[in-house]
């Protein structure tokens, strides 16, 4: 009896969200990122569990089982492996390994043995130890960044979603069953959090902006509405757009529309995968293409990177301003108007650190994807600083929306977990559109109208671009434009009037000589001239009189005759018809 009091009291009062606790420390070397500090090690049978494990700073979001890296793995590359710490189990290993993770956007391979571990994750006032859990020690770590330069990553990742098989388990198998799950699913299975969910918000890492992951739950402070919501991982990019928030904008267009194209250049939806494993915005070449023309960015063939041109004065306007890419989603069910998620310009002014580069420089994040049939587009952490991301495994439910900016605390709107049911499809938020611009006040400076940037990109102009402004482009005056087109006017006109010149002494040619050749003598060319050809010599020449009823008459007496002074050249006159010889 006393058995089953204690089960129903931890089933009633144990069922609510846990919130997972952020590193102090960031990480590279394409970010900076925040990661999340858990405990790892021991087994259910340690009488000392907290003196058996070690604290691992991840990286978010892998899958099947949450990757560890261990000092042999480590042992091959730099010191920067491993800075988030490595852990060397000492249980056996799971007769079942998991699949290689290959990440074919960010060219992450992975490689690991699974072992059942005990985790221990949550915040310092609110603690939980689960086992049983799948952890995986890496055996061999690699990226391939896009210059080639292949290194180990510093820090491992927490996997939120477990493959569709462990799902498919975590809903039919009977809660207490002692088989090894991911560490949301392990909760859930011990009666710890309400549903196998999570609600998911990185923050930004250069802003000292913590980020938020509530399992069985989500932060209602890092979510505001409206949100999209589908069916699995996947949803519908329908355009990317630039603008400003708040005050004129930086840019010389304005703003712009129909960025997102195709693989082939033409303005088109997507559809996209928002993924924190991968780092950048992993889209088709010409959408970074079209981004790139808008912005002082331009692309380096040495790093492979879009690189932002901090010598260009509109480089700082433009990250510190209230402009944003806009991201446009298609309406969760039932809803009609689209969703946009902004990510302001200052969450986009990323770093590159060795052993990517060798010193320090800023990049824009957007990364050609090269996308094969079986893989998505991405939207990545860069994406993800600025968007919240929950998903819950029972009803298959993702929901995707506009995450709030640092705020006065630098905790968004506030803290308020709130819990996700197992039968969830919908989530409570706010819907205040002033609440985004008032959580980024204190961390942008809105754009004077004097210093509205003329800026150009520094990448080449792309013929294919299909983007479009409210405004025109910056070029010449409507002066010279004017100019331009009286000049071709008038050129048209000069050289029309050539060619009907020609065409006509042409065509008298041709009559003349015709009736020449006729032997025809006294045909009028045009009474209005009152000229009369005469037969023509043997020579081939073609004389030309006066008619008879003209008058002769001498100059008058005051014409002052006049000779040519001896310092100019005698010239005749051409005959008005050539004629043969």
């Amino acid at each position: 009896m006393a058995t089953a009091i204690l089960c129903a009291i931890r089933v009633t009062t144990a069922q609510q969200n846990l919130a997972v606790n952020w590193s102090s420390n960031t990480y590279g070397p394409d970010g900076p990122w925040n990661a999340i500090t858990i405990n790892v090690g021991g087994n259910q049978n340690s009488t000392d569990i907290e003196s058996e494990q070690v604290s691992i700073d991840l990286l978010v979001g892998s899958y099947y089982a949450s990757y560890i890296p261990s000092s042999s793995a480590c042992r091959a590359y730099g010191p920067q492996c491993g800075n988030g710490g490595v852990w060397d189990p000492d249980t056996i290993p799971i007769k079942q390994p998991p699949p290689n993770i290959w990440d074919a956007p960010s060219f992450i391979n992975i490689t690991g043995t699974v072992y059942p571990g005990a985790v221990t994750i949550g915040t310092a006032g609110k603690q939980q130890t689960v086992y049983d859990v799948d952890l995986a020690s890496i055996d061999t770590f690699s990226v391939k960044y896009p210059n080639e330069v292949t290194a180990a990553p510093e820090l491992g990742f927490f996997a939120l979603n477990s493959g569709m098989d462990k799902e498919i388990r975590a809903l039919s198998d009977a809660k207490g069953s002692e088989d090894p799950w991911i560490v949301a699913g392990s909760l859930y299975n011990q009666f710890i959090i309400p549903s196998y969910s999570y609600g998911l918000q990185i923050g930004s890492a250069a802003l000292n902006y913590s980020g938020s992951l509530v399992l069985g739950g989500y932060d209602k402070g890092r979510i505001i509405g409206p949100y999209t919501s589908c069916a699995g991982y996947m949803t519908t990019l329908l355009d990317i757009t630039m603008d400003v928030e708040t005050g004129p904008s930086p840019f010389s267009f304005g703003n712009a529309s129909k960025l997102l194209t195709n693989v082939l250049g033409q303005p088109s939806s997507l559809s996209v995968k928002p993924d924190p494993m991968p780092p950048g915005l992993h889209l088709p070449a010409q959408t970074c293409s079209n981004l790139a023309q808008k912005l002082p960015v331009y692309y380096d063939s040495t790093t492979n990177y879009y690189l932002w041109n901090t010598s260009d004065p509109s480089y700082e306007q433009i990250i510190n301003s209230p402009a944003y890419l806009g991201f446009q989603f298609t309406p969760a069910p039932g809803d009609e108007a689209n969703v946009t998620i902004k990510v302001p310009f200052k969450l986009l002014n990323l770093t590159l650190t060795s052993p990517v580069v060798t010193r320090p420089v800023q990049y824009f994040p957007c990364i050609p994807f090269d996308r094969t049939p079986a893989d998505q587009w991405r939207l990545g952490r860069a994406f993800l600083q600025a968007a919240f991301l929950g998903y819950n495994t029972h009803t298959n439910t993702m929901w995707l929306a506009q995450a709030p900016g640092p705020g006065v605390a630098n905790e968004g709107l506030g803290l308020e977990p709130q819990d996700i049911a197992n039968s969830a499809t919908t989530l409570e938020v706010y819907s205040d559109k002033t609440l985004f611009a008032d959580s980024w006040a204190g961390h942008w400076t809105a754009t004077k109208a004097t210093e509205a940037s003329n800026s150009t990109s520094s990448a080449p102009a792309d013929p294919t671009s299909t983007t479009t402004t409210n405004e025109h482009q910056p070029g010449i005056s409507g002066g010279a434009i004017g100019g331009a087109v009286v000049g071709v006017v008038a050129g048209i006109a000069i050289i029309a009037a050539i060619i009907f010149c020609l065409v006509r002494k042409k065509s008298k040619q041709s009559t003349l000589q015709q009736s020449s050749d006729e032997g025809l003598e006294d045909t009028e060319i045009g009474p209005e001239r009152g000229f009369r050809k005469q037969q023509s010599t043997s020579e081939g020449y073609t004389f030309l009189e006066m008619p008879t009823d003209h008058e002769v008459e001498e100059l008058p007496n005051h014409a002052e005759s006049k000779e040519l002074p001896t310092s100019m050249r005698v010239y005749e006159l051409e005959s008005p018809l050539n004629t043969r010889r």
